[in-house]
């Protein structure tokens, strides 16, 4: 007989297997990904207070969601939906990027058509692969597509977003392929090709675009420092040059020959009219200097007294104007100068002294007017031959030298020395001090503050900017007055530098995704036929002989077929032999088997009926469980035992162990010797009796309580020439009994007889022993009836 193989490959589960085993090394290393972006994501949207990293953020929590559950599919062996949302997650998550930013649509399209194309080839079956490549190559597109439409609430993408993204993207990438790796060996032929050629390709252009990419941000931060400190020492020196330049006009003001003749006038002449004519022709000199400066809101004249001389005011549109005198008593009435604090401080200053102000807004009524109109005054006194002859006081627009702060494209910012500030790119940051709010250097960037106390010059990178500051320190001062900066974000410095990465890394993936397909096609050369080969050595080893590999080439794999076909023919004979020898001594060893085990069990079941013929003697607990061993051990559904009656008229049945001889064992049935079935033939005659089928043996007993009988054996119980019974065994099924089985249930009837002896004579013994009068009465009685006879 011809050994029968499975249908079934017995390497069936191997790719399967192994795709699953890539798709869950995919999936985790996803999964992980994501998590750590997620935080990241969530971190600098905190930090940067941005909805649309925020958004990104709630897109990342549903890619981790979806791919958490494409995991746990794959881990159920539902491969297919499994990878399916995993790439679909990533589609859906790399979709949002070119809606929220800006400049990006391209690189991530291709990065995502990529991606999902070698997930999708790589953990599907070819047939599906085939047809679910095309759909993420479309979800490519339509993401390049998303990228060009013109969304008007797009942002730059952060730099500290891509910097860290990418980061943790060439860590994971990192260990994405370590964990691939580690299955290297695992993996066919085409995998491994593809694998090697994407790892090479991906390595080189991590390490090119990375190196490519810190030189060039080194470079251009560098170039970007240069430019902002350049910047900040052009406007530095122009305060500077400014504010000295308005302390020369203070004393320019005290000298000139104007000031001087008013007041030699006042000194030396009387008359009234020669005064004003005096004061005129000053307050004329005033105006016209004040008017060419532009710089001045008022320019003043105070004698000891605090009363005002002379006051010339411009106007924001640079218009100057003399104040009347009755204006100027007015004032004086509802607002002395003399009480004004930098009067006092000015005239408690020596000759050559000079009094200058914080910047400050100006205020009417001790209320700040609006429009802002900050403040820088300055005063010093005038002293003509020794004398104090009053001071002179200048009021000069600040805007007139902030403005110089803005005069470039360069973000500045200047504060005092508490860090508040006093220009600012934002005008609600300004005046912190004044108005009240706040609001400070420290609250922008709260690593400069004490970099700025230092007193020192430098650079740093705070809150996504690049700053570079210094003091700004007046000639003949030793501490700083104002700290200026000027700042710019990482972003502007990155983008050009991301533009062009952008643009390079769009070309590398539009190369890789074309070499990965030329790569595909080349193996599939390769390993088609080695896959035939693979494919026809499954066969082979589950049993199909015939399958032969069809490969026309003359390379080294057409050898190999040719060599597996010749081997697979010699195999095929030698099998075919080799069936037919194993078969015979398969069926031999079967029948020896069968033989062996009921020779067991018989030999068990005369060493249970020995063992319970020991243990028992009384016939009563005996019989039944003979009955029930040889039942059990020869697996017969009927086994009776019958004794005959004293006067040897009837065999009666007194033990039974199916369900049929108990109901007759209730009713106390029994067969008349020698005229009623089997047993009373040999019962009556000694020998045993085998009916192999029930229906042809005239002696058969047709017993309605046992329907199913189809064959039966009856053994006599004696007791040396005596007959003392019968067993009866009982089979379903026709002809079921052996001359194996007849001599080993002759042997179990020889002990059942013996056993039934020992019983009886124990039981006889035992009433003996109870009752020993009655037992000498009978042994004199028997003495007695033998005297006679002797005597005679």
């Amino acid at each position: 007989m011809a050994t029968t193989y499975s249908e079934t490959p017995i390497f069936q589960d191997t790719d399967k297997e192994q795709r699953q085993r890539i798709a869950l090394t995919v999936a985790a290393a996803f999964l992980v990904t994501g998590t750590m972006i997620s935080f990241t994501v969530l971190y600098i949207a905190i930090s940067l207070k941005s909805w649309h990293l925020f958004a990104l953020y709630g897109s990342n929590i549903l890619y981790l969601f979806l791919t958490y559950i494409g995991l746990r599919q794959i881990q159920k062996k539902n491969i297919v939906p499994g990878v399916f949302l995993v790439s679909g997650s990533i589609i859906l998550t790399i979709a949002i990027l070119p809606i929220l930013f800006e400049g990006i649509g391209t690189l991530v399209g291709l990065f995502c058509m990529l991606v999902s194309s070698l997930i999708i080839s790589q953990t599907l079956d070819s047939k599906i692969a085939r047809r679910a490549i095309p759909v993420s190559a479309l979800g490519g597109a339509l993401i390049i597509l998303l990228g060009s439409l013109p969304f008007s609430f797009r942002i730059p993408i952060p730099s500290i977003l891509v910097i860290t993204v990418g980061i943790l993207a060439v860590l994971e990438t990192a260990i994405f392929i370590v964990l691939i790796w580690r299955q290297f060996k695992t993996f066919n032929i085409q995998t491994k090709l593809i694998l090697v050629f994407v790892t090479m390709l991906v390595t080189s252009l991590l390490v090119t675009g990375g190196f490519n990419a810190i030189q060039s941000y080194r470079l251009q931060r560098t170039q970007t420092a240069t430019n902002l400190e350049n910047d900040l020492i052009v406007k530095r020196a122009a305060i500077v040059d400014f504010l000295e330049a308005a302390r020369q006009d203070v004393v320019f003001l005290g000298e000139a020959e104007v000031i001087h003749s008013y007041v030699k006038t006042i000194d030396d002449i009387a008359d009234p009219n020669i005064v004003v004519r005096a004061r005129t022709i000053m307050e004329r000199e005033f105006r016209r200097f004040t008017e060419s400066r532009g710089i001045y809101q008022e320019v003043r004249f105070l004698n000891n007294d605090g009363n005002e001389i002379i006051r010339i005011e411009t106007d924001l549109n640079g218009v100057s104007s003399i104040v009347p005198q009755l204006e100027l008593r007015k004032r004086e009435e509802l607002d002395p100068a003399k009480d004004l604090n930098y009067f006092t401080q000015t005239s408690l200053l020596p000759a050559g002294g000079l009094f200058e102000s914080p910047i400050s807004l100006t205020t009417e009524g001790g209320q700040i007017i609006t429009p802002h109109e900050p403040v820088i005054e300055f005063g010093a006194p005038l002293v003509i031959n020794t004398q104090k002859k009053g001071v002179i006081l200048t009021n000069i627009y600040a805007e007139k030298f902030l403005g110089i702060l803005s005069a470039s494209g360069a973000d500045t910012f200047l504060v005092d020395i508490d860090g508040y500030y006093l220009f600012h790119p934002e005008d609600s940051k300004r005046w912190g001090r004044d108005l009240n709010t706040s609001m400070t250097v420290g609250s922008d960037f709260p690593d400069l503050l004490t970099n700025l106390t230092s007193g020192n010059a430098g650079s740093l990178e705070s809150n996504g900017y690049l700053i570079i500051y210094a003091p700004v320190t007046m000639p003949n001062e030793d501490a700083p007055r104002w700290y200026i900066g000027t700042f710019v974000s990482i972003d502007t410095i990155t983008k050009p530098i991301f533009e062009s990465t952008y643009t390079s890394l769009s070309l590398l993936l539009l190369t890789i995704i074309a070499a990965v397909f030329i790569m595909a096609l080349l193996s599939n050369t390769i390993t088609s036929p080695l896959g035939n080969l693979a494919t026809a050595a499954q066969d082979v080893a589950a049993g199909r002989l015939t399958a032969r590999v069809n490969i026309q080439t003359n390379d080294e794999i057409g050898t190999l077929a040719q060599v597996f076909n010749s081997m697979t023919s010699q195999l095929q004979g030698m099998v075919s032999n080799l069936e037919t020898r194993v078969s015979e001594r398969t069926a031999e060893l079967e029948k020896e088997k069968q033989q062996s085990d009921t020779r067991a069990k018989q030999f068990e079941a005369i060493t249970k009926v020995a063992r319970a013929i020991s243990a028992t003697h009384n016939l009563q607990e005996l019989l039944p469980q003979i009955s029930r061993v040889i039942s059990e051990q020869f697996d017969f559904y009927h086994v009776g035992i019958f004794l005959n009656d004293p006067a040897n008229h009837m065999a009666v049945l007194s033990a039974a162990n199916s369900e049929g001889g108990r109901r007759m064992l209730r009713r106390s049935h029994q067969l008349k010797i020698g005229e009623q079935g089997i047993v009373g033939y040999v019962t009556q005659t000694g020998n045993p009796r085998i009916a192999l089928d029930v229906g042809e043996d005239a002696n058969f007993f047709d017993n309605p309580d046992l329907p199913d009988t189809h064959s039966e054996m009856a053994l006599p119980l004696k007791t040396g020439d005596k007959i003392i019974g019968a067993l009866d065994i009982q089979s379903t099924e026709a002809g079921a009994f052996t001359d194996d089985d007849f001599e080993a249930l002759s042997a179990l009837a020889d002990q059942v007889s013996l056993a039934i002896q020992n019983a009886r004579l124990f039981d006889q013994t035992e009433k003996c022993l109870r009752n020993p009068t009655q037992f000498n009465a009978n042994i004199s009685a028997k003495h007695g009836a033998a005297s006679p006879r002797k005597r005679s």
